[in-house]
């Protein structure tokens, strides 16, 4: 009999592929600028986010039955305690599980600084076209924002 937590990683490690593959998708669609694609990745990493916040209260539960942590030290602990036959399957698992979990947090944030500095680009552009400099301020010294007066903004040439 495999122990309980075997079908739970294994979920996990699927669900974590599953979001890898989105994740680079999404930073094709970025490259590309498919703001269509790009609004159905948002829906599908949502729904694997939830999908492995579940797995990930289900891996805690049987942590917490089985008396161990929460966390990754609870995890080893209790691959620890599994007969030799079932530990060697589970401790590849894991180790999978550890890889995805990294691959999707570095494609994660590359697609963040991606994001970032197309929204810089977009504020630069907007900032162009409402008369402002890069160096504009939020507020004068009078405390009123600045291009409320008269203004030479592109909208108005």
């Amino acid at each position: 009999m495999s122990p309980p937590m075997l079908p739970v990683l294994q979920d996990i490690a699927a669900y974590l592929d599953e979001l890898r593959q989105a994740l680079v998708a999404e930073y094709e669609a970025l490259s590309a600028e498919d703001s269509e694609r790009l609004a159905n990745l948002a829906e599908v990493k949502q729904r694997l986010s939830d999908i492995l916040g579940d797995l990930d209260r289900e891996r805690s539960a049987l942590l917490r039955e089985a008396g161990l942590d929460l966390d990754r030290t609870g995890v080893l602990a209790y691959l620890d305690r599994q007969a030799q036959s079932e530990r060697e399957p589970l401790n590849v698992l894991w180790q999978r599980i550890e890889t995805l979990t990294r691959d999707c947090r570095r494609l994660n944030a590359i697609n963040g600084i991606v994001i970032e500095k197309r929204r810089r680009r977009a504020a630069q552009a907007l900032h162009i076209l409402q008369g402002q400099t890069a160096g504009s301020e939020l507020y004068t010294a009078h405390g009123t924002a600045p291009g409320t007066g008269p203004g030479n903004t592109l909208a108005k040439a």
